[in-house]
């Protein structure tokens, strides 16, 4: 999708988020695998799980805790849909991301509340969107979230996706 009020496409702005976070995540000393760090590429949501799930906890890389976010920015038809929200698996989803629903839960709930304070985007009626259906989801093998950021496709949402993406340009 698209920002219909600014023009600045979803691919752009979720690599821009992307690369603040990553950024400020090493700087808190985290080790962080991204997925892409430019726009030529291409990785299927199958393929994505399958990066995160190499670096899953194991005595052999000595990771301790190991967590998969994906970002995203919504769009609608409706343009008075709005705000924030994360998707997770539910605990019934019968692949093995079925056995970490909690973890899941708790780490959509992490992170909702802070990124709608940082950027002014509220929080949708529903923040948390359950299903099942999701390959990227199903695959992985870590406690696993997707964050769409907002709707593109509204006006005040996008308004300030406009002003989190020009930031972090300038960076």
């Amino acid at each position: 999708t698209y920002g219909r009020f600014t023009g600045v496409y979803e691919y752009e702005l979720n690599l821009a988020v992307a690369m603040a976070l990553r950024n400020e995540l090493m700087s808190r000393g985290y080790t962080v695998v991204m997925v892409r760090e430019t726009h030529d590429v291409e990785v299927s949501n199958v393929g994505r799980a399958q990066i995160a799930n190499k670096y899953a906890p194991s005595e052999e890389n000595g990771y301790v805790c190991t967590i998969n976010i994906r970002i995203h920015a919504n769009g609608s038809e409706n343009s008075s849909a709005n705000g924030a929200l994360m998707c997770s698996p539910t605990k019934n989803n019968p692949y093995k991301i079925g056995e970490l629903y909690e973890e899941c839960l708790a780490l959509a709930n992490a992170i909702i509340d802070p990124y709608c304070e940082a950027t002014g985007i509220k929080k949708s009626a529903s923040h948390i969107l359950f299903g099942d259906n999701m390959t990227g989801t199903n695959w992985s093998e870590v406690p696993t979230t997707i964050l769409e950021m907002g709707f593109m496709s509204n006006a005040s949402d996008n308004k300030l996706f406009n002003i989190i993406h020009e930031k972090l340009y300038a960076i």
